[in-house]
């Protein structure tokens, strides 16, 4: 289920033990709600793995997670068979993640996890996928009909430099210039060769008034 669910689940519970008067663990179960408030997007299973990674100095006072995790199965008793797989499991995940934790104060605990859990994410970027057949046809395409439009030609050509890997650039080389090249760069100039000795055969035949060398 999701985090923010679950936590709002675990806030109920801490005001049902404060109307209780067990205060302690219901500050206990509060804090514990803060944590998956801290993600409210993700999954319960995802912020039970990110807790192991929690870094936390030696320290007492107040109730410790082992207190906290002793309720666990009077919980699950309570809600009995008309509880939601789900939230069964997610509450399992929980007490299994804070067993690692036990004799740490749930505040300390609940502190440090929320610091953890709201620190940005970095995102390591994909590198692009390689085109497929049709995107290399299609710029196959896009290169013969600018051939004679050097605006254009040069619009597709860098568009190719920038998008297009290595395997593909010479794919499209191959097809276009009828050359093999060993690398990207190669590949370009194939391509680009082929522009120039056309936009130069065509400025030649203009200055000698359309005739060519035979």
């Amino acid at each position: 289920m999701k985090a923010k669910n679950f936590g709002q689940f675990l806030e109920a519970f801490a005001d049902i033990l404060g109307q209780a008067g067990a205060v302690e663990q219901a500050g206990a179960w509060r804090s514990l709600s803060r944590i998956f408030q801290a993600m409210p997007s993700a999954k319960v299973s995802d912020v039970c793995k990110l807790l192991a990674g929690i870094d936390i100095a030696p320290r007492t006072g107040g109730a410790s997670v082992q207190d906290v995790v002793a309720l666990i199965p009077s919980l699950l008793r309570c809600l009995g068979d008309s509880a939601k797989k789900a939230l069964v499991d997610d509450i399992k995940l929980l007490a299994d993640a804070l067993a690692p934790f036990a004799n740490c104060p749930v505040l300390v605990f609940a502190e440090a996890a929320v610091a953890r859990l709201s620190q940005p994410t970095t995102v390591t970027p994909r590198p692009p996928a390689d085109p497929g057949t049709d995107v290399i046809e299609q710029y196959l395409r896009d290169l013969e009909s600018a051939l004679r439009d050097s605006a254009r030609f040069t619009e597709v050509f860098n568009k190719l430099k920038k998008e297009i890997k290595a395997p593909a650039a010479k794919r499209i080389a191959l097809e276009f210039t009828k050359g093999k090249a060993r690398t990207k760069r190669d590949a370009l100039s194939l391509i680009w060769g082929r522009h120039a000795s056309l936009v130069g055969t065509a400025a030649r035949a203009k200055a000698t008034g359309g005739r060519t060398a035979a």
